[in-house]
Order: C-alpha cells, then sequence, then structure tokens
C-alpha cells in the first residue's frame, strides 16, 4: 500500500495489508498525527517505510517500473486544462480513487 495522506486513511491503509506485506508512506496531507492499534503491524509482520521521493535514483526507478509495466498507476479521470481546478477540489473531497491528469 502506497500512502500519500496520512490521516484518516492511515488505519484502513493497515488493515487492508496482507501478512508480511509493505506500506510505503510518502506523505501527511490529511493529518501527520495518525491514531492507531499498533498490534496490526506485529500481527500481520507488516513493514512500514517512508520515502519522500526527492532522491532522482527513486523517482528513476519508478519512472521505470512505470515503463516496464509492472506498476501501473490508477488513473481516475482526465481532465482538460481549463477544468484543473475541478480536479484539485475533486482531490481535496475525496471524490477520486487514483490519480487525475490534466491535458493540455
Amino acid at each position: 500500500v502506497v500512502n500519500f495522506t496520512g490521516g484518516d486513511t492511515w488505519v484502513p491503509s493497515l488493515k487492508c495489508v496482507k501478512r508480511g506485506g509493505t506500506i510505503l508512506v510518502c506523505g501527511a496531507t490529511a493529518g501527520h498525527d495518525p491514531k492507531e492499534d499498533l498490534r496490526y503491524i506485529w500481527s500481520f509482520e507488516l513493514k512500514v517505510i517512508g520515502s519522500n521521493s526527492f532522491y532522482h535514483e527513486d523517482l528513476s526507478a519508478l519512472m521505470d517500473m512505470i515503463q516496464a509495466g509492472t506498476l501501473k498507476p490508477v488513473i481516475d479521470k482526465v481532465l482538460p486544462l481549463e477544468q484543473a481546478s475541478e480536479g484539485l477540489r475533486m482531490i481535496r473531497d475525496r471524490e477520486v480513487m487514483g490519480k487525475i491528469v490534466v491535458t493540455p
């Protein structure tokens, strides 16, 4: 699981990872002080790692995975540039599952 938002998405992220799974934490836009039952981490032998994705080699590896087809980003909506503010609103209001792509 990749969790970019933190906050109220943290506990559902813990609960949906299979035994031995990994949670990659990349941000906390919805809150940085999550409340969770830590037993999920050791009971299901989870790995929790963090990444600020600012390192060139990490971003390059991510792009290589996408190009190779081993990681496919989920695109929820494709919007024209004129509707970019609507796309931001949809993200803010959590109306999308995945990414919004804005085209020129």
